[in-house]
């Protein structure tokens, strides 16, 4: 009995943390990706590029505070694939750059999103 209990202290108490920081990660990685969609698609359809980066902003913070992950270092980016940037049949590609500390491991987070632009909407 004492070397079960030795046994499952050693092994199954590290092994079991490991897990649960391998989850958080992998919840935090799902938002970020969540938080790039959403931002990049908050952008595609605002009526300009000004109003686009701060709709882009508060939706991806809405979407990474509504996840519940605590994160640090967080940085929204935004690019377009033509000048203009919101002139239609382009896309829209929105980058989450964030770091997240477990128990075990610290980590970067690095996401890309694109999303298109309408192409039935004039140039903005």
């Amino acid at each position: 009995m004492i070397e079960f209990i030795l046994f499952a202290i050693v092994l199954f108490v590290p092994l079991s943390l490991g897990m649960a920081d391998t989850s958080n990660y992998f919840s935090a990685l799902m938002a970020s990706q969540s938080a790039a969609r959403e931002a990049a698609r908050g952008y595609s359809l605002s009526p300009s590029g000004s109003l686009g980066l701060i709709n882009a902003q508060r939706i991806a913070l809405t979407v990474l505070g509504d996840s519940g992950i605590h994160y640090h270092n967080f940085k929204l980016g935004i690019s377009c694939s033509r000048n203009p940037c919101l002139s239609p049949g382009g896309s829209v590609t929105a980058t989450v750059d964030l770091n997240m500390d477990f128990r075990s491991f610290s980590r970067a987070i690095h996401v890309e999103e694109v999303e298109p632009v309408d192409v039935w909407v004039g140039a903005r």
